[in-house]
């Protein structure tokens, strides 16, 4: 991906690369996944309380494996995925961490378009420098996967969740976290060529400055097919978050755009697109205004 974007005096271009392998065995009615996800990514708008820079490089890496069985009215999955993070500047090295997460599952076919089941999972990620706290968490409850139509999807989950900090890094939080989480996705197919995705619910994050980010969603994603292989896109969020420590910014963000697609060839697509983020914050100089301009360009092999 290449772009450029403002961040209150800031211009940068940025470039996002992301590349995955992915291989699918079956042995009978059990499907093997085994995958590999890099990105290479300089754009800031995905942190929430990183602000006052125009870029945050860093290269994420997750590789992993997934087990899904299929046993008649029965669903079964367990996966692992061992995730690095490699800040690219050094301003941000204090965040460079390695995590091993485990997570699995157990739906019931209630009928031929519902599932409902139950999921759990945890892991522990440790930082390479003595900044941040390495932490363990978990998490379960059940969820629910119902195509109520041919063109009316729902997923939804609700359950508990816990993480806790040590406290060998020197950014002075001493806060764990025991939450309920839930989130609600619809996806809606309204004709042939307009879909779209309103989903909202709750996430945490690891913070950049403190033990953890709460954060509350809502988001709206909405893409029309024009005709003539272009597609219009339209992406709307509004998030809460607050993070834990004695310094904790509380903080909303808001943003819009909109973008048209382009399918070039079979397997290659070009973007553009533009998108107005606003962030206010309860701490001097952490709001910001950023105008946000992208081309893309997507091979997919």
């Amino acid at each position: 991906r290449l772009g450029s974007q403002t961040t209150n005096r800031y211009f940068n271009y940025s470039r996002d690369i992301p590349s995955e392998m992915s291989f699918d065995i079956f042995v009978g009615d059990v499907l093997i996944n085994l995958h590999n996800r890099i990105s290479h990514t300089q754009d800031p708008i995905t942190e929430a309380t990183i602000s006052g820079v125009g870029q945050f490089g860093r290269i994420e890496n997750t590789a992993g494996m997934q087990i899904t069985a299929d046993l008649n009215q029965l669903e079964l999955g367990i996966g692992y995925d061992h995730y690095n993070f490699w800040a690219t500047r050094s301003l941000f090295a204090g965040l460079d961490r390695s995590s091993d997460l485990i997570h699995g599952n157990a739906g019931l076919k209630i009928n031929p378009t519902t599932v409902l089941g139950v999921e759990a999972g945890g892991g522990f990620s440790n930082y390479k420098e003595s900044i941040q706290n390495d932490y363990r968490h978990y998490y379960g409850g059940p969820y629910l996967d119902a195509a109520l139509t041919e063109n009316f999807k729902v997923r939804a989950d609700v359950g508990y969740a816990r993480y806790d900090f040590k406290t060998n890094g020197r950014v002075g939080d001493l806060d764990d976290l025991s939450a309920f989480y839930g989130s609600l996705a619809i996806n809606h197919r309204i004709s042939e060529n307009l879909r779209h995705t309103l989903s909202g619910g709750s996430a945490v994050q690891p913070g950049t400055s403190s033990n953890f980010l709460e954060l509350y969603y809502l988001r709206e994603d909405i893409a029309w097919k024009l005709g003539y292989g272009i597609t219009l896109t339209v992406p709307l969020f509004y998030e809460r978050g607050s993070e834990s420590g004695l310094t904790a910014e509380n903080l909303d963000r808001y943003g819009a755009g909109a973008g048209l697609g382009y399918q070039l060839m079979e397997k290659l697509q070009v973007n553009v697109g533009y998108q107005y983020v606003r962030k206010d914050s309860d701490r001097v100089l952490r709001g910001y205004g950023q105008n946000r301009v992208t081309v893309d360009l997507t091979y997919r092999f």
